[in-house]
């Protein structure tokens, strides 16, 4: 028998299209449509069903995009129909695909159990095997009830809608199915209503807790005298039809969102150009509320640009409209940029269009400001002295650069273009420094060097060429500028030549300075000696001689005398004692007889036992030191004159002196640990006397160092260094 002529298709076309509201078509094994809701489409051929029929296949989608292509293809999911393993028949449900597909694999598995059904029913007849083997396979359940809601039969199928066994259905209450038992009375109340029920969606309940969509037909089943006895009926999961529903009324509550709150105005209009609708921002663009724009009819508007636009959308091809707009209910002017779509149906033929406005006015202004501001931007450039220059990492040439390299290279803007930048250098080893400068730019960020610049006839022009690096949306730029310097090299060699002409200069009156400061430490030295001589020729004999005289008259007075005389004696032995003191300090003669160490030990244990102070030395130095006269006298009056400044200042006389040399230097440390003092405070005349600035310039002028470092409470430290002989 042939399968393609039994009413099965028709059944199925009927169920889906109720179930669903899809329309159905099936086709033979040729691709050729033998069953469809929409009878005009029978005989037709159908491409997607023959690659089905013939190929590898066993699903097609026939996408939205495709359907345009043709008025005779639809969207919609297709699936082949089998029998003993072999396509006999294919079918297809239209519609948006992502809304039809899993109708059509359940659908799928639903015809291919149909046939199942009538193969066995055609072969058995009547049989009761036939009738378990539908009864067992039914997707959907068949149930059986009392009126009390008690289950007396129910497919297999029950077991898998609602995860309790058989043996937990049949005999027990119907309720426990029921998310809301109360659900049931008001399914009794329909059906006792109108003796059947017919799509009644509810909420059930799995065992395990799970809620599930259902759709219920049922009847009431009477017994023979009339008398309602329960119901009889199929209940089919609807979840994923819900679920679906639910995304459709998401996405369009999304797609509402979407068109409400675009930044851009959207407006449709049908085929005869009269507005359906349009959101928000296009009526803040055009300044006009959306009752007064939904209606216009947009081929009579004034402007006559949109007219000519409309006859190209509703062509079927998308358009674009820029420029200034007078609306009509507002008189608004404004600067717009609108896109026209058209919109196809299903059968391909245009419905309307759609069209996005963007009111560019701010953009046409700031592209204004812009060139402006771009024509100002390139008279600096231009205005800028020198060869001012923007470099490209990625382009690996000049971008940008000021008209004074034409002048200053004498090659025209074409040439320019094609010159590497290490070009412009003359031999390699400038033309390396030039690409090691610049990759330095690249990597840190800045750079400098001098270069002679190589022009068009070959002639060498000193440059000093800086750069730095820029980065804009990603990319690497360097931006410098370069400086002609041949005025500066000039001045140069001429400055060297001066500076080597005073340094000439310097170093005669430096040797004189020396000179003259060796003589006047001499003369200062002689000075000082003749000064003791005279002293101690002069004031100390005539004391030494007092006391003498004293001493003989003492021996005959009275006495009350002899004590006065006493005390006069004892004052005139205490000058004499500061008398030589006063001579040795103004001409030690140990500084004459004895080396530099020596001599400063003799001045150390001299203070100590003049001042009770507790100053320590350390003569590390090694064999003799060998000094001029004049530095040997310095350093020790330097000496001298740094203890002095200890008892003065420090409010300590604890102190270390060390005295050591190395390598043709004698090194002296002067340390003590009392108050110390800001050396940014530290002026010339702080300390009067030597002081330490006299002190410091005479340790220069010997070419020695004079190093101070000293702090609040933390003492102070001298090194003084000096040349030997």
């Amino acid at each position: 028998m042939k399968l393609l002529n039994l009413n099965i298709f028709e059944k199925f076309i009927s169920v889906v299209e109720d179930e669903t509201g899809f329309p159905v078509i099936i086709c033979d094994e040729n691709g050729y449509i033998i069953h469809a809701t929409q009878k005009n489409q029978i005989g037709t051929f159908h491409s997607g069903f023959e690659t089905i029929m013939k190929g590898s296949l066993d699903e097609y989608a026939v996408t939205a995009k495709e359907a345009l292509k043709s008025p005779l293809i639809n969207e919609g999911y297709n699936c082949a129909i089998y029998q003993n393993n072999k396509k006999i028949a294919a079918f297809g449900i239209l519609g948006k695909v992502d809304v039809v597909k899993p109708i059509a694999k359940i659908s799928k598995r639903m015809i291919a159990e149909w046939f199942k059904e009538f193969v066995y029913q055609h072969k058995m007849e009547h049989s009761e095997e036939k009738f378990k083997h539908i009864f067992n396979n039914l997707q959907d359940v068949y149930f059986e009830t009392t009126l009390d809601g008690i289950i007396k039969m129910t497919s297999p199928s029950a077991s898998k809608f609602s995860e309790y066994s058989i043996e937990e259905l049949i005999g027990h209450g119907v309720d426990k199915l029921y998310n809301d038992p109360n659900d049931r009375q008001i399914l009794l109340n329909k059906i006792n209503e109108n003796g059947s029920i017919r799509g009644m969606e509810l909420l059930f309940k799995k065992k395990s807790g799970i809620k599930y969509n259902v759709s219920i037909n049922a009847d009431l089943c009477f017994d023979k005298h009339g008398k309602p006895t329960g119901l009889r009926g199929t209940i089919r999961d609807i979840t994923k039809r819900k679920t679906t529903e639910k995304k459709l009324r998401e996405n369009e509550e999304k797609f509402r969102l979407i068109f409400e709150n675009s930044p851009l105005g959207i407006l449709h209009f049908n085929k005869k150009g009269i507005i359906t609708t349009c959101n928000g921002m296009l009526a803040k663009i055009i300044g006009s509320p959306r009752e007064k724009i939904v209606g216009i009819d947009m081929f009579s508007l004034p402007d006559k640009r949109l007219s000519r636009t409309l006859n190209v959308v509703l062509k079927g091809e998308t358009t674009l409209f820029e420029g200034q707009y007078t609306a009509v209910t507002s008189h608004k002017a404004t600067s717009i940029r609108s896109i026209f779509g058209p919109l196809f149906s299903k059968t391909g033929e245009i419905e309307g269009a759609l069209c996005i406005v963007e009111d560019i006015s701010n953009r046409l202004k700031l592209e204004n400001e812009s060139r402006k501001l771009n024509h100002l931007n390139n008279e600096i450039i231009q205005s800028l002295p020198g060869l001012f220059y923007i470099f490209g990492k990625k382009e690996g040439k000049f971008l940008i650069r000021n008209k004074n390299w034409n002048a200053v290279t004498g090659y025209s803007d074409e040439e320019l273009d094609n010159i590497i930048i290490h070009n412009f250098f003359s031999n390699g080893k400038d033309q390396k420094k030039c690409i090691q400068k610049v990759k330095e730019v690249f990597k840190l960020g800045m750079a400098s060097m001098e270069n002679n610049l190589l022009t068009k006839n070959r002639k060498k022009i000193p440059y000093f060429f800086t750069g730095t690096r820029m980065k804009i949306e990603g990319n690497e730029y360097l931006a410098g500028l370069g400086i002609d310097i041949t005025d500066r090299r000039k001045a140069e060699s001429k400055l060297i030549q001066i500076n080597e002409t005073l340094d000439i200069k310097v170093k005669k009156r430096t040797k004189a300075l020396k000179k003259l400061n060796d003589h006047l430490i001499y003369s200062e030295e002689k000075e000082r000696g003749k000064l003791a001589a005279d002293i101690h020729d002069t004031a100390v004999q005539s004391i030494a001689m007092s006391l003498s005289k004293i001493k003989m008259v003492k021996k005959d007075c009275p006495e009350k005398i002899e004590n006065n005389l006493s005390d006069i004696q004892n004052y005139l032995d205490q000058a004499v004692r500061e008398l030589r003191s006063l001579i040795y300090q103004l001409c030690p003669p140990i500084l004459k007889d004895f080396e530099l160490g020596i001599a400063l030990g003799f001045l150390i244990e001299e203070n100590n036992k003049k001042y009770s102070s507790e100053l320590v030395y350390f003569n590390n130095s090694n064999g003799t030191i060998s000094l001029p006269e004049t530095d040997k006298v310095t350093i020790y009056r330097a000496i001298s004159e740094l203890i002095m400044n200890i008892y003065k200042h420090s409010g300590t006389k604890k102190a270390e002196i060390e005295l050591s040399n190395s390598k043709n230097k004698l090194f002296v440390r002067v340390q003590d640990w009392g108050r110390g003092f800001k050396l940014n405070h530290y002026v010339k005349t702080q300390f009067g006397g030597f002081g330490l600035y006299s002190l410091s310039e005479r340790i220069l002028n010997m070419n020695g160092s004079f190093k101070v470092n000293s702090d609040i409470d933390k003492g102070t430290t001298i090194k003084i260094t000096v040349p030997m002989e």
